[in-house]
């Protein structure tokens, strides 16, 4: 329940829904798994970077 908070809240936060860009993604976030091509991406658009991660010890 809190990883779907999490991710509700980023989502509104980062404006990254489909609705917010205007595109069609059939329901699904287009996720960028290279940490240079994000970076790069956020600055050209002027978007904050969130970082999530875990561990299990």
């Amino acid at each position: 329940m809190r990883h779907s908070l999490v991710a509700a809240a980023a989502l509104a936060l980062l404006g990254v829904s489909p609705l917010a860009q205007g595109a069609d993604h059939k329901g699904k976030v287009p996720w960028v798994t290279d940490p240079a091509q994000g970076f790069a991406q956020a600055r050209r658009e002027g978007k904050p970077i969130m970082l999530f991660f875990t561990a299990e010890w």
